[in-house]
């Protein structure tokens, strides 16, 4: 797919997550980096997601009304060299580099809560939770589709990341509870995007 000369109107974006440790439903087809033989999603193991083919392992956002990408580069080092008369900025480096990306959906689930209340994993059967039993963050895969206006999809991420929620959760009886989500980039050779 070719990315159209301006992205102008993005009236969709959807979003799964694949938890770290959770059991791969087709694990035949996963994708590894480097040999990796686990049959759970990790860092190196990255579930299949695609028209054909989706593993459990990936859970669907609920709607999601809006997102953003910020990169955050660090402080820059200029690295100068001579020229004539003094010395000259020949080049700038970053040596470091964070990534981010927000989102925020309709719908309070099972993923929200254990993030707002830094439990385990909240399965499917559960009907219990314990709160400050697990941590605030989840680490695992994220699938990011932002759709045009004319239902095509310019622009998919698959990329490993710490899950966390914005904010916690305000619960209002006059409005919808909106959690936000923020899930900061994290180093895996898997991390890839697709135009």
């Amino acid at each position: 797919m070719s990315l159209p000369a301006a992205i102008e109107l993005v009236p969709g974006t959807h979003a799964w997550f694949a938890p770290r440790g959770t059991a791969l439903s087709i694990a035949g087809s996963a994708i590894r980096y480097g040999g990796a033989t686990a049959n759970v999603v990790q860092v190196d193991v990255k579930p299949i997601l695609n028209s054909t083919q989706a593993d459990t392992a990936w859970v669907k956002f609920g709607d999601v009304i809006n997102s953003s990408h910020k990169i955050d580069k660090g402080q820059a080092i200029k690295v100068r060299g001579p020229a004539p008369s003094r010395l000259k900025v020949k080049k700038i480096i970053y040596p470091t580099q964070e990534q981010m990306i927000e989102f925020t959906t309709e719908q309070v689930d099972r993923r929200a809560l254990q993030l707002a209340f830094g439990s385990l994993a909240i399965g499917a059967s559960d009907t219990q939770f314990n709160p400050d039993e697990g941590t605030p963050d989840v680490e695992g895969w994220l699938r990011v589709q932002i759709m045009n206006y004319d239902n095509t999809t310019p622009l998919t991420l698959d990329l490993w990341v710490s899950l966390t929620l914005v904010d916690g959760l305000t619960f209002d009886p006059e409005k919808l509870t909106e959690p936000k989500y923020s899930a900061q980039l994290l180093y895996s050779p898997l991390n890839s995007a697709a135009i």
